[in-house]
């Protein structure tokens, strides 16, 4: 039987810094501010990378070293005069510092016409690194660059936001939410937190059959399949609900 110590039916429940805690951190609400954080580092990095990207490819074109390249292959097409996509990876070869030199093969970005196989090929090297190279006269727009963080950003965004809407629901249920007595179906691993036990119930009450699903932590003590629990529901109609448990302090 869980301990009632925390006078689950005394309303209002005051919503110490241990219950924001609490709420911040159950499950449903860290699964979402998790995502937004790991989609806000992603399209940060989008970002970043694509800008330093196309401000190097500036330096490349205006102090590069002009160089007439030749086509070995194309697409893995060795023969000569053969016309290959745009976007194939290329083997180029070209004169440094006196002797034939082939850097690592790839595609030429922003490339749209054919290429074709032992054509000449004017490209920009830096001058202390003969890997460094592009075949572009003018940079890519930045807009090309950093297009993933413009898509990934909203998206963390707008989980951020979802993570704040599920957090003000977690701290009404424990600030007015009723506390609703429960028998224990079954308990389980939780998949999107594995540090915390599933465990479905359903109202101590014949009128209301429905199953929840409720979170609690690992220090809580286990339970199984007919034990007593109480979790609590911002409203009558509420089909979102959260274990008590879960706010107990440690």
């Amino acid at each position: 039987m869980q301990d009632t110590s925390l006078s689950y039916e005394q309303l209002p429940r005051e919503v110490t810094s241990h219950a924001r805690w609490a709420a911040w951190t159950e499950p449903r609400v860290r699964a979402w501010w998790l995502t937004a954080l790991l989609l806000g580092i992603i399209g940060l990095k989008y970002v970043v990378v694509g800008a330093h990207t196309r401000t190097h490819e500036i330096w490349l074109i205006e102090n590069g070293k002009r160089i007439d390249a030749t086509v070995e292959w194309a697409g893995n097409e060795h023969l000569k005069h053969r016309k290959e996509a745009p976007d194939s990876v290329v083997q180029l070869r070209f004169q440094w510092d006196g002797k034939p030199y082939d850097p690592t093969p790839k595609a030429l970005e922003g490339r749209k016409d054919f290429i074709t196989t032992a054509s000449i090929l004017p490209i920009h090297v830096n001058p202390n690194d003969p890997e460094d190279w592009t075949w572009l006269d003018a940079p890519l727009p930045l807009l090309s660059r950093v297009i993933g963080g413009i898509i990934t950003l909203p998206m963390a965004l707008l989980a951020l936001m979802w993570s704040l809407v599920k957090y003000a629901g977690m701290r009404r249920a424990w600030r007015s939410g009723l506390a609703v007595e429960a028998l224990v179906v079954d308990t389980r691993i939780a998949a999107i937190a594995p540090l915390c036990r599933a465990v479905r119930v359903t109202p101590d009450d014949n009128r209301d059959k429905r199953i929840y699903t409720v979170f609690v932590p690992r220090r809580h003590p286990v339970l199984a399949s007919g034990d007593m629990i109480y979790f609590l529901r911002p409203s009558r109609r509420s089909k979102s609900v959260v274990a008590a448990a879960w706010f107990e302090p440690h």
